[in-house]
């Protein structure tokens, strides 16, 4: 038995014996906790003809980013919402954050007047630098122009706004006629709103991971899932996470947010942590008809304090947590 089929037949052992508890009629039954879709046994093994598993492993946190906790996801939902599709974003995103101008330079498609030309940015010892990756530069009119609008533009080391894609039209790129633009090329482009629903499929997969299917079988957990398999479309994904200034005291933990108590939600914390330090809160609903509308609610306004639970990775010891205890328990009075 190859190492991979053991991971995936210990992942299904563990969720379909969860899902047994919840309904006895289930047997030997997995559920993907993205689609919810049914599968049994068989699906873990590839085909007679050779065809890859319906079941795969995927990695909570994406390899690229210390991935080490597996789950199993069915192969349509990781064809939709997998590594190309969302976790690819996020890791551009973080690669673009990660750069130092001032040791790397960075390759831009730079925009003004309706003119493109592709350049690199450097850190000068003042300003951002511009070069030219024209064979001519002095005889294109688009980089002198460029060139111009760039000496009138005040440009601190470190500070130049740079748009992570470019917005296209029939016409080619649209900008303010005399706003000076950098967009990233293909190579370096991410959606910003696929990169958040990355993290936000990362924390409800950790969810699933701790809970099981008590938490994410709840309806509260529909709306999470609506925005996973629709990564086109802002669901809740502008409103469910949440950059913290501060590393949180149990990064990859899981808390529960109790104050203001309009606000009360899970709240898982990552640490997404590169070259640079960052961390990540994903919001998460919970279990009583008041959560589900949290989303909604969710304007910060003052301090939020949250409560850091302290929760085994319960999959490794073959039960899981209990999620309606918890929330109904934990942080009230």
């Amino acid at each position: 038995m190859s190492k991979n089929l053991a991971l995936r037949e210990r992942l299904f052992d563990l969720c379909s014996e969860n899902l047994s508890i919840h309904f006895p009629q289930l047997q030997d039954v997995f559920l993907c906790p993205l689609c919810l879709n049914p599968f049994d046994r068989d699906a873990i093994f590839a085909t007679e003809d050779g065809q890859d598993p319906v079941l795969t492993v995927e990695h909570i946190m994406p390899d690229a980013l210390g991935g080490r906790i597996s789950t199993l996801t069915c192969k349509p939902c990781n064809n939709l919402v997998g590594g190309s599709h969302l976790d690819s974003h996020l890791i551009r995103r973080l690669k673009v954050e990660d750069t130092d101008l001032s040791t790397t330079p960075l390759r831009v498609e730079a925009h003004i007047r309706g003119y493109s030309v592709e350049v690199e940015l450097r850190a000068g010892s003042r300003q951002i630098e511009l070069h030219s990756l024209s064979n001519a530069p002095g005889r294109n009119p688009h980089v002198v122009e460029l060139i111009r609008v760039l000496n009138e533009v005040e440009t601190e080391t470190g500070r130049v706004n740079i748009s992570p894609r470019i917005e296209s039209s029939r016409d080619g790129v649209r900008s303010a006629e005399d706003q000076l633009a950098f967009v990233l090329n293909k190579r370096s482009a991410y959606d910003p709103l696929r990169s958040k629903i990355g993290i936000l499929k990362t924390g409800y997969l950790l969810m699933f991971h701790l809970f099981g299917y008590e938490y994410i079988l709840h309806e509260n957990l529909q709306q999470v899932r609506t925005q996973i398999l629709n990564p086109q479309e802002d669901v809740i994904a502008s409103r469910a996470i949440l950059r913290l200034e501060q590393p949180p005291p149990h990064p990859g933990g899981v808390g529960l947010l109790y104050t203001p108590r309009v606000l009360r939600c899970f709240f898982v914390t990552l640490d997404l942590s590169t070259e640079r330090d960052r961390y990540y809160g994903v919001v998460l609903p919970g279990l009583d008809e008041e959560s589900r509308s949290v989303y909604g609610r969710w304007e910060v306004t003052g301090r939020i304090d949250f409560r850091v639970i302290p929760i085994p990775f319960a999959l490794e010891f073959r039960e899981y947590a209990f999620p309606t205890w918890i929330w109904h328990n934990v942080g009230e009075g």
